[in-house]
């Protein structure tokens, strides 16, 4: 999988860990297509591409290999525990990092209600005078109905308005990236309508157009996703979802953050 005129740079583990140690907290928090994404970062973080993405007690998790990885299968989908939240020693990553210091991951799986699951802010702090700053990334859409305005009141809205981001903001130690919805099969057009490219693409546009004058950043992952490898017409396959972390770390490492 190569999106036609995109080089994105490939970048090594160390080269990821690096990247993402310029924050003290970098926080994933989507529904499915996110936890793909985490998938494809941890793939990125081991350097294995055949079960480097599962993070489980369960022993038959291990099973779902290459891009099984990424299927919907209940067993390929028990990933636990320091997936969702750790520091990148505790699973072996980032060894030449300084033990202290190096920054903390956190991991949240959204649905529909998402004020079931609230971020700690007490970790968020940029009155620290240690603390580098706060990467978020968020992503939603599917469990809202695709409703605009719905995911920016329940998904984004909590996250930009809350205390502690805005003053992170305003020193400029929050780098917030909203992901943009992807382009569902055609094959499933008849099932799941409203989530149609041509929806989508309104979705996205209104979205993009809620966040103006926000400082959050949108990353547009339509184009690219548009007819490229899914299990299931909407997720997709080991090499889109490590593209898109390559693509995410590549802007990451440009955007000027405050010391």
């Amino acid at each position: 999988f190569v999106p036609e005129g995109c080089d994105v740079p490939y970048m090594s583990p160390a080269k990821v860990c690096d990247v993402l140690n310029r924050f003290s907290i970098v926080l994933f928090r989507g529904d499915s297509l996110t936890r793909h994404m985490r998938q494809g970062l941890f793939l990125t973080l081991n350097n294995d591409f055949v079960r480097g993405s599962i993070i489980s007690t369960h022993d038959e998790s291990y099973e779902c290999r290459c891009d099984g990885q990424f299927s919907e299968a209940e067993a390929c989908r028990l990933n636990d525990g320091k997936f969702h939240s750790m520091h990148p020693h505790e699973l072996g990553l980032c060894s030449r990092l300084p033990a202290q210091g190096v920054f903390e991951y956190v991991g949240q799986q959204i649905a529909t209600n998402t004020k079931e699951i609230r971020i700690d802010w007490a970790k968020i702090n940029c009155a620290w005078p240690k603390f580098r700053g706060v990467l978020i990334v968020l992503q939603g859409g599917p469990h809202f109905g695709v409703d605009p305005e719905l995911t920016y009141k329940e998904a984004i809205l909590p996250v930009i308005s809350h205390m502690r981001y805005k003053q992170c903001a305003e020193q400029g130690k929050a780098v917030t990236i909203w992901t943009s919805y992807g382009a569902q099969s055609r094959t499933l057009d008849t099932k799941y309508p409203h989530q149609s490219r041509e929806n989508a693409r309104v979705f996205n546009d209104r979205i993009e157009e809620l966040l103006e004058g926000s400082g959050v950043i949108t990353l547009d992952y339509w184009n690219f996703t548009a007819d490229a490898q899914t299990s299931d017409g909407f997720h997709y396959l080991t090499d889109v979802n490590v593209f898109k972390i390559y693509y995410l770390l590549n802007l990451i490492e440009k955007v000027p953050l405050a010391t």
